[in-house]
């Protein structure tokens, strides 16, 4: 279900659509992530270009594989515990400065973490599965702390000085 572009400031009216999969819901005006835990089987959500501060009220969608929360609010990566299927997760152009709180997603393997304000490579000691790691245009001055991403085959950073 795509309901990008509809100025849509709250997500609601999903109750009964339990067999969902895939949710698009970008360049709206939602301010929090709500009424979509129910979606069991949604593997792909789409939450872009919206007014989003916090990453929250995921639980129930244990079968996610797909995260988009580019172009938002977001200032710290927090409450994808309950996400163990997540393979990709794109929070790219928030206001994070730190790469924390995934080391539950063992099954990362795209992190897309472009245009925020990351300072330095660490928090992902325990995703060993990355194949796919975007942090162009932070603050990174020093690349250390990657000996462990055996199976990294993109990478992207901004030029250091």
């Amino acid at each position: 279900m795509d309901l990008s572009f509809n100025r849509i400031k709250k997500i609601e009216g999903l109750n009964n659509l339990l067999n969902l999969q895939k949710l698009f819901l970008s360049s709206n005006k939602i301010l929090q992530i709500e009424n979509i835990s129910h979606l069991a089987n949604l593997v792909t959500l789409e939450l872009g270009d919206n007014k989003i501060r916090e990453i929250e009220n995921l639980e129930g969608l244990e079968n996610l594989t797909n995260l988009f929360l580019g172009k938002n609010k977001i200032i710290k990566i927090e409450n994808l515990e309950n996400l163990k299927n997540l393979t990709l997760l794109s929070l790219q152009s928030n206001r994070i400065t730190k790469i924390e709180n995934i080391e539950e997603l063992k099954k990362l393997n795209q992190l897309y973490l472009s245009e925020n304000g990351i300072i330095c490579i660490e928090g992902i000691e325990n995703c060993p599965e990355l194949t796919t790691l975007d942090l162009a245009n932070n603050k990174i001055k020093k690349i250390q702390n990657m000996d462990h991403l055996e199976s990294l085959e993109d990478f992207w950073v901004k030029e250091i000085d």
